[in-house]
């Protein structure tokens, strides 16, 4: 794959010499960055093989996806909306994907050193950062769009042209966008200032993509109330919301010979919104080079004496302090509280990959519950309190299998300093330090939501989905045995991916032996005081 997206370059020669680099300074700079690229994806795999074994897997699982996304066309009768949210599926996980691993690369100065022994212009070497995202990103982009385009050749031959068209368009909006507006705080901002807000940037970025795919799923934008299949977005107001819904609009223009008129709007948005994307990127490349080396992010920089102000609301460290000491112990468990406590509140890396999936529990409840207030209409179904109910597991799940990973996991050596006698007592101060922190405060608006959608008859169910995921989150304690933030970040990743399907699955049978006993009566009452009782003797059990 890396030699034809190599050729597609090749051929836009004229065009990079336009932007004032060297197409083949940039063709060999591309095929070196992409090779180590290759080679990170193998040392992520942890194979001794060849690194396309990897590699082919992550193309078979995205391809199984982008066939879900087949089904999805096929249901909507809007064709220009099913592209559009089809699209904007494939931008958010995109945008996803360069917020979380991308970054380092832009800013990465290590080759520095090489490429200015060489006569290597600014803008070369900008457009071959940028380059080299685009086609990083173009290899995952691909077996998510194939399958569509494969069902396209027998439902409509002539779309297919317009459908790859669109799909290069959307990587160049998306790629340019992010990039773009990187370039731009590192022109504007101090490096140590950057540095800082870099951080917070992807956060809140995250956080952002992660709305935005589920905001389709939370607003019923239909008018004849049967649901989605009549969906229509493209060629509304809302149809504006989102890059994804633009390109929808170039579809729905060329199916219809511009027969909506804000459907034609919203493509020439799209088409626009790349070409000056690409051209603003390019602006902001003068002196990349120089800047960069201000910023060193991946290189090694001074550290910083000066302490740190603690930026943590006085109401949050109160609570972070009286939930310590009523839940720990004096000694290790009280220890291991405040030392996963404090990383979980300050790591950007952590912030980045637990923080904006806080928001799926809170989007899905708080969606619902709104619908309720301003729609009205009959209270939630058993089944539909018990998928709100239990989707909150992942906000055990997620905060426990990020806490064993650290970029800094050399660090561990702290463990080994004044060495525990017992590895539980460090686990369950690491569980309470989740429980707390995310649990409780983001369950309390969670439940009151579901209690407002469903009325105060599931207090019963709240109270059992609450002991099978607190039970599912002491047995991943029991299963994944690693101290916390001790392990690789491209290592343990794996490593604690067994237990957290084990879990997940665990966590989707008591869901559905939680709705089995609803048709039982007093069933639900029933399991619930057993599930505490288990729940209780496993969390004394952690605690030996």
């Amino acid at each position: 794959m890396n030699r034809l997206l190599l050729w597609s370059v090749a051929r836009l020669a004229p065009v990079w010499q336009r932007l004032g680099a060297d197409p083949r300074a940039l063709r060999l700079i591309l095929a070196s960055k992409m090779k180590i690229g290759d080679r990170s994806l193998k040392m992520m795999g942890q194979t001794r093989g060849k690194s396309s074994d990897y590699t082919i897997l992550i193309y078979c699982l995205l391809f199984i996806f982008g066939s879900i996304l087949v089904f999805l066309y096929l249901a909507i009768d809007d064709k220009a909306t099913a592209v559009g949210m089809i699209f904007t599926f494939i931008s958010v996980y995109l945008g996803f994907m360069l917020v979380t691993e991308m970054t380092d690369t832009l800013f990465d100065t290590r080759d520095l050193t090489l490429l200015y022994s060489r006569p290597v212009t600014d803008a070369t070497l900008s457009l071959s950062r940028g380059l080299y995202v685009y086609l990083f990103a173009s290899k995952f982009v691909l077996p998510l769009t194939i399958p569509l385009g494969l069902a396209l050749l027998y439902l409509a031959p002539l779309l297919v042209p317009v459908y790859a068209l669109l799909c290069v368009l959307l990587t160049v909006i998306v790629v340019s966008m992010t990039l773009g507006l990187y370039l731009t705080l590192l022109r504007r901002m101090s490096p140590d200032r950057l540095r800082r807000v870099m951080g917070y940037l992807q956060v809140v970025l995250t956080t952002l993509f992660i709305v935005l795919y589920q905001l389709p799923n939370l607003i019923n934008l239909t008018d004849s109330g049967d649901g989605v299949f009549d969906l229509r977005i493209v060629g509304t107001a809302w149809g504006f919301c989102w890059p994804g819904f633009w390109l929808g609009g170039v579809w729905d223009s060329v199916t219809y010979f511009g027969a909506r008129p804000l459907s034609l709007v919203q493509g020439l948005l799209g088409i626009g919104a790349a070409a000056v994307g690409v051209r603003y990127y390019v602006s902001q490349g003068s002196n990349y080079g120089s800047q960069l080396m201000g910023v060193r992010i991946a290189g090694s920089e001074p550290a910083d004496d000066s302490p740190e102000k603690n930026l943590t609301p006085v109401f949050f460290a109160r609570y972070r302090n009286w939930w310590g000491r009523l839940t720990t112990r004096t000694g290790p468990e009280r220890g291991s509280y405040r030392f996963n406590a404090a990383l979980m509140t300050r790591d950007f890396n952590y912030k980045q990959q637990v923080y904006p999936g806080l928001l799926i529990p809170l989007l899905i409840a708080v969606g619902f519950a709104g619908q309720r207030l301003v729609a009205g209409g009959d209270p939630l179904g058993p089944g539909g309190v018990i998928t709100s109910l239990y989707i909150f597991a992942i906000l055990i799940v997620s905060p426990l299998v990020s806490a064993r990973l650290s970029e800094n996991f050399r660090a561990g050596w702290v463990w080994q300093t004044n060495p525990v006698e017992r590895l539980n007592p460090i686990l369950y101060g690491q569980l309470m330090a989740v429980v707390g922190l995310f649990f409780v405060p983001v369950g309390l608006v969670v439940y009151v939501c579901v209690g407002i959608v469903a009325g105060a008859g599931v207090f019963d169910d709240i109270l059992l989905s609450l002991a099978a995921i607190l039970l599912a989150s002491i047995l991943f304690q029991y299963t994944e045995r690693s101290l916390p933030f001790s392990q690789e970040k491209n290592a343990g990743g794996f490593q604690a991916i067994g237990p957290m399907f084990l879990i997940l699955f665990l966590g989707s049978l008591a869901g559905l032996a939680h709705y089995g006993l609803t048709f039982i009566p007093y069933g639900v009452a029933l399991g619930t005081v057993v599930a505490w009782v288990v729940c209780l003797l496993a969390l004394r059990g952690l605690r030996r």
